[in-house]
């Protein structure tokens, strides 16, 4: 029904400024931050209702902007094309992600065209 993740890219994600402004906003608009500046995935579950999330700490290396776009990118368009499934099979998502990943930088486009141009070739 809903799925989000969230990631913080770079060194300003781990910011006490940044985190103070977040809970200060999210405070105004009734909402909490989550995590401590890790990686997550959240999900509410159609059948039965139900909210799920998992928190990713284990990666060496920050997340870039483009990565974070990619995934966000990848998670909307598999959803509007009608392929939300294909994101729990592992293999597919392996070998989209490697697509997007070996994609040369002379021809990147935007991140939602170069998700779209790896999934009209998977």
């Amino acid at each position: 029904m809903e799925l989000d993740i969230s990631a913080q890219p770079g060194r300003a994600g781990n910011s006490t400024l940044l985190a103070w402004f977040t809970d200060i906003a999210m405070a105004l608009s009734a909402g909490a931050r989550t995590g401590g500046g890790s990686a997550a995935v959240s999900a509410t579950l159609r059948n039965p209702y139900e909210y799920w999330s998992a928190e990713f700490t284990h990666h060496a290396r920050r997340y870039s902007r483009r990565d974070l776009a990619l995934a966000g990118a990848l998670l909307k368009q598999a959803v509007e094309s009608g392929r939300a499934e294909r994101l729990g099979d592992l293999e597919w998502v392996i070998e989209t992600v490697r697509r997007l990943k070996d994609l040369p930088h002379a021809t990147r486009r935007s991140p939602k065209a170069d998700v779209q141009h790896v999934l009209d070739h998977t």
